[in-house]
């Protein structure tokens, strides 16, 4: 029955369309397949009555309208002529079109037979893509209409022949590489070129002959420690010769080396040794302090020795090193690579580019990077040598450009950032030296190829690619001119004995120019990942012929010649500046804290080289404290640069989460995150400003806006550093500050003020180790002009114990801001001076010298600021001031308070110290904790009459209770004190983000002796009211009672005393950022 009456007597298009899901099996043949999908297109066809559109508007509603995307359609009209004659004829002519489909196959009956066409639309496919499409689906149509046997197979699933005889030609790579195990190249390079150099780092030079002899005696070393083959052994030490050493050693009695970075988190580092079942740790003092509950070997006495240790036979299949990489559990995962699969790899690149004992290579690889395999393997078993930057200098281009002078550099091999800081500093620099540079890990612009022909003329610029899975490359691409005109520099072809596929879901062959995962097959394929069957079993798979495959994750395509294209990495894997990435291990950081309900990490929508994690939280959102968490547990690469907080997260119809509506509103959120209006505080400031909008070709750049937001990446910021520490020689040509520490401020800290700030508090620090007897200035203190304002009263601000205003660094701003008046910042310039003042008359003196400066500036109204120390000190100036004319119209007190102790000069008064850093004794010494040694210390106090010095500490060797602090003082005693400052210095910088050299470090402690000593003191009365602001919360290594501050204070003003608590402890309520707002709220 018709659907409507009458409908046989309407003319019109009644076509309609129906949503047919082709469920193929490819084990099945062609013909049982047909059928199948001829059943499915019957049942699809009983419910013609709801159309395909209406279907397609469901699913628009429901997953969006990408989902709803149907391009294919078949359109068919075979079967209304009835012709005997024309049974297994095919037509080829005919033309139609539709306009809304990529593809439109029409099949009809005609007078010649069954007629096809295609109607393609343009601009979709490239032209030699839509001719090999149609001519197989010609070729099959052709087979099935002839052939009755072609219905009963299952190989039109397969790519065409002739794109797989160039994949059989191209992934022949076959060839005979003799088998040595890594460590047995360098040993027999070392018996042919004893006298060559083999390694050189900041600590001067080894040849082949002394290094062996240091690994020699490593190696007798760990076989007395029962070290056998098989057992891992891991390596945490700083990069350079002594990584080299240990390395050798622990393959040469058949250990299996796991690389630990001293940069990763110490609970990482601890995941690592468990889950790698690690034996014992190569380490030397400064690294090996932690609590690693695994055995540490301190490498730092290494001598040369005769010695000889037992040789191990150790064949291609023996694990030589595992890798610890981000996994998607949350756990890293490791893996382990044979000696056979990373030898094959450094034979063959060795002998494509001719490496010889004259080349010499920049070692700028982390050795948990397995870059760092072929730099040290490579190199010393060819007799070529090492060079590797001093720990400063690991990331200064113009450092790498002295010793690629020095040492003849010959090969480069880093991922192409790094290339490019060094391109960006060398400006016009021609570098004939270098012959082989080899990129990887990340993508390579493709006008870097031009770059480098202009300035390395005679170097050969190789992208390579692979896995980690895939000892260390698996193809390589050489670029030449003609990839200038490319989109992207090609991923290239297989190295000896490796192959590739790509392939679909079904791990079936892509034909030429469809993207699939890339496969990694041949001898460089990993043993599997370290404690991970299951992993390992989804990730090495099998192909038909029975070979192991490793999936990697990357998809990419082939190309008509056979040439890999490289497209990008599977959702839940991303790569940052070179580091691959698992976006679960994150996730799975971020969900294990108690304030987290449900998280997401993504790559953020503005920043490509920035990550972003939203959450929603179980309770008040805490940034600050969320991102500490991740500190402690991922290494810094893997810290999510923005966090934020959702009450729930958008979901699509069926309940999941709409991920691109939430892309949608992180990059809203972005974009509206507000840019403080900040006012430049120098011509300094406006300078390094200009810096940044020239390079970033920007105007109106704000000087609190984040760089990354106006295109900024690590080539621009090479580039600016570059020019930042340029401007800097000229403005002080004496102090020079480190490529290493600028860099990392902005990676850290992304502003061009916060920039500006790090270089003015440094060279603040750095003018009270200088000697300034040239400039004959015997004044101790410096008055610095924050905020000039014509109106109003001026503010002081009086230094503390340090002599900075670093500790003000958030308040300052606040007070500018406020605009009541010129801001004035006291600090102490002439620190010989300083300290050569008698403890007992210090703070008068500074008070005397301070009023007499304040009334020399003309000041008629001021407002004393003082915290800590500088609260004794304002009340001297204050004192001072009552005989002048100058009129105290406020005076301020932030938790302020004398020494009421004997307290001297100690090892505790040090670890008393370093806590203005914002570290603690276990933060450097992880073997004890802050509150043991609080508690020993304050034993010490109160049995030694409340007093402190060093030879009272002697009480605790008869107190078992605190044994382990005494025993962890008396080691500290025995450390030379360069090195223990050299300790805290490594500290702050990887705990605080703070450059503090070790030389500045120790001054200021002296500073902070004779500053402390001089705290004990006992002031004259004060005629006024004072606004006194207490820390609400207690701190350790702070003696004073608050009962005793308060008594102290009463005593001493006469005339009103308003106690306010304010939140923080002695160091937070000033240092923390919202504190300092509260406290300048009080000030205003």
């Amino acid at each position: 029955m018709p659907l409507t009456e009458g409908i046989e007597e309407i003319v019109g298009d009644f076509t309609t369309v129906s949503i047919l899901d082709a469920e193929l099996s490819l084990t099945e043949n062609f013909q049982s397949n047909m059928r199948r999908m001829q059943q499915q297109m019957s049942e699809v066809l009983d419910h013609a009555s709801y159309s395909g559109v209406k279907v397609m508007h469901d699913i628009t509603r429901e997953q969006g309208s990408k989902q709803a995307l149907y391009p294919y359609v078949f359109t068919g009209s075979i079967g209304l002529i009835k012709n005997q004659e024309m049974q297994g004829r095919i037509s080829r002519y005919g033309i139609s079109q539709t306009p809304q489909v990529f593809i439109d196959c029409q099949a009809m009956d005609s007078a010649e037979g069954l007629r096809i066409n295609w109607d393609i639309r343009d601009g979709i496919f490239a032209p030699e893509v839509e001719a090999v499409m149609f001519h197989y689906f010609c070729e099959m149509l052709t087979a099935l209409s002839k052939t009755p046997e072609a219905w009963l197979v299952a190989e039109w699933y397969r790519i065409p022949k002739a794109q797989e005889e160039v994949r059989q030609r191209v992934n022949h790579t076959e060839c005979e590489l003799p088998f040595c195990p890594l460590h047995k190249r360098v040993a027999q390079m070392a018996s042919a070129f004893p006298q060559h150099l083999a390694v050189a780092d900041g600590d001067g030079e080894l040849s082949y002959e002394q290094m062996w002899k240091l690994v020699t005696f490593v190696a007798v070393r760990l076989q007395e420690h029962g070290i056998q083959k098989g057992d891992r052994v891991g390596i945490l030490l700083p990069k350079g010769r002594y990584q080299v050493i240990a390395v050798l050693a622990v393959l040469s009695v058949g250990g299996i080396y796991v690389p630990l970075d001293e940069k990763q988190p110490i609970n990482r580092i601890r995941l690592i040794l468990k889950k790698a079942e690690v034996r014992e740790i190569i380490s030397d003092k400064k690294l090996g302090q932690g609590e690693f509950f695994v055995p540490v070997f301190d490498i730092s006495g290494v001598i040369a020795s005769d010695q000889t240790f037992s040789e191990v036979d150790v064949t291609a299949q023996d694990l030589a090193y595992i890798i610890f990489t981000s996994g998607s559990t949350g756990v890293p995962k490791g893996v382990e690579v044979t000696h056979g699969a990373a030898d094959n790899t450094i034979q063959d690149i060795n002998a494509k580019f001719q490496i010889q004992e004259r080349d010499r290579i920049l070692g700028l690889s982390r050795l948990n990077f397995d870059l760092s395999v072929y730099d040290m393997f490579g190199l010393l078993s060819m007799g070529g040598a090492v060079i590797y930057p001093t720990e400063t200098g690991y990331l200064d281009a113009l450092h790498w450009i002295e010793l690629m002078e020095r040492y003849q550099i010959t090969i480069w091999n880093t991922v192409p950032a790094l290339f490019q800081m060094l391109l960006d500093v060398m400006g016009e620099t021609m570098g004939a030296q270098l012959r082989v540079i080899l990129l990887s890990g990340d993508w390579i612009p493709v006008a870097l190829g031009k770059r480098v022909r202009m300035s390395f003329p005679y170097a050969k610029l190789i992208g390579l690619g692979g896995a980690t899975e895939g000892a260390i490359w698996s193809n390589y691409h050489i670029v030449t001119e003609y990839d200038d005109a490319r989109s992207s520099i090609p991923y290239g072809k297989p190295l000896a004995n490796q192959s590739y596929r790509v392939v679909d879901e079904q791990l079936l062959d892509c034909p030429d120019y469809v993207i699939g995962e890339l496969c990694i097959l041949g001898r460089g394929v990993a043993h599997g990942y370290c404690g991970e069957p299951e992993m390992t079993r989804a990730q090495f798979v099998c192909n038909e012929a029975g070979a192991r495959m490793y999936r990697t994750g990357d998809y990419g395509y082939y190309e008509r010649d056979g040439t890999i294209v490289f497209c990008g990495r599977r959702a839940s894997q991303i790569k940052i500046h070179g580091h691959r990435i698992e976006i679960g291990e994150i996730e799975a950081v971020l969900s294990a804290h108690a304030s987290v309900d449900q998280c997401k990490v993504m790559r953020s929508p503005l920043e490509s080289n920035t990550l972003v994690a939203v959450v929603l939280s179980k309770e008040e959102f805490d940034e600050a404290a969320l991102k500490h968490h991740i500190e402690e547990h991922l290494p810094e690469y893997m810290v999510p640069a923005y966090i934020m907080s959702m009450e729930r997260f958008p979901l699509s119809q069926n309940g999941k989460i709409d991920q691109n509506a939430l892309q949608e509103i992180v990059k809203e959120r972005l974009g509206e995150a507000k840019v403080e209006e900040i006012v430049s505080e120098s011509e300094l400031e406006t300078a390094l400003l200009q810096i940044f909008e020239q390079h970033l070709a920007v105007s109106g750049l704000p000087l609190g806006g984040n760089v990354y937001d106006y295109g900024a990446d690590s080539l621009v910021l090479a580039r600016i550093i570059s020019d930042v520490r340029g401007l800097l020689k000229k403005e002080k040509p004496d102090w020079e500050l480190s490529f290493d520490g600028l860099l990392r401020q902005i990676l850290n800290r992304p502003t061009v003020h916060q920039l500006y700030k790090f270089i003015h508090e440094t060279w603040e620090e750095q003018a009270l180790v200088t000697d300034q007897k040239e400039s004959g200035n015997k004044r101790m203190g410096l008055f610095t002009l924050y905020g000039d304002q014509s109106e109003g009263i001026a503010r002081v601000i009086f230094h503390a114990g340090l002599g900075t205003m670093n500790c003000f660094r958030y308040f300052i701003p606040e007070l500018v801001k406020q605009q009541r008046g010129s801001v004035y910042g006291v600090t102490i310039q002439n620190m010989e001076t300083y300290c050569r003042q008698s403890s007992e008359t210090l703070v008068e003196e500074l008070g005397r010298e301070y009023a007499q400066t304040i009334v020399e500036l003309g000041i008629r109204e001021v407002q004393l600021i003082g915290y800590c120390m500088g609260g004794l000190i304002a009340l001297e100036t204050a004192r001072e001031l009552a005989r002048t004319e100058v009129e105290i119209k406020d005076f301020l007190l932030v938790d302020s308070a004398p020494v009421f102790y004997d307290i001297g000069e100690s090892i505790a008064l040090e670890l008393m110290f370093i806590t203005n850093y914002f570290i603690t004794v276990e933060d450097v010494y992880p073997e004890i904790t802050n509150e043991e040694l609080m508690g020993a210390i304050m034993y010490v106090f109160a049995n030694s009459g409340n007093r402190l010095h060093e030879e009272d500490f002697e009480i605790l060797a008869e107190a078992s209770t605190y044994e382990a602090a005494y025993q962890f003082l008396e080691k500290l005693k025995k450390i030379p004190e360069e090195q223990r400052f050299g300790d805290y210095a490594d500290t702050i910088a990887r705990k605080a983000n703070r450059e503090v050299p070790a030389e500045m470090l120790l001054a200021n402690f002296r500073l902070y002796i004779h500053s402390f000593q001089a705290s004990r003191v006992d002031a004259e009365p004060y005629f006024g009211d004072i606004h006194f602001l207490q820390a609400a919360e207690p701190l350790d290594f702070i003696f004073t009672k608050p009962e005793d501050m308060k008594a102290y204070w009463t005593e001493r003003v006469v005339g009103d005393i308003c106690w306010t608590p304010v939140p923080g402890n002695h160091i937070t309520c000033i240092e923390d950022e919202r504190n300092a707002k509260i406290i300048a709220e009080h000030a205003g």
